[in-house]
């Protein structure tokens, strides 16, 4: 008989903290976010944080579409391939 020996498998930190959580509720001792640390301000904050980079995203690309119509018109012409060579 061969024995199979498993590494144990790793947690995420959700999957630790869920545990963690779950454990302070089997014993009664529920942790209770402080006054005003709600999922809901975190959630607000990160929608906020959101939009702002979605801005920049937006500001950015409008500055790059400006700067490029300022480029002047290439001379570079590309070769055309013979299609024997391909």
């Amino acid at each position: 008989m061969s024995s199979k020996q498993t590494e144990p498998r790793k947690m995420s930190k959700a999957e630790l903290k869920f545990r963690e959580a779950f454990e302070h509720l089997k014993t009664g001792k529920p942790d209770i976010l402080p006054k005003g640390k709600t999922p809901e301000v975190q959630r607000d904050k990160a929608l906020g944080q959101l939009l702002d980079a979605q801005a920049c995203i937006l500001e950015l690309t409008l500055e790059n579409q400006r700067l490029r119509a300022q480029l002047p018109l290439s001379n570079v012409r590309h070769l055309s391939v013979p299609n024997n060579l391909t």
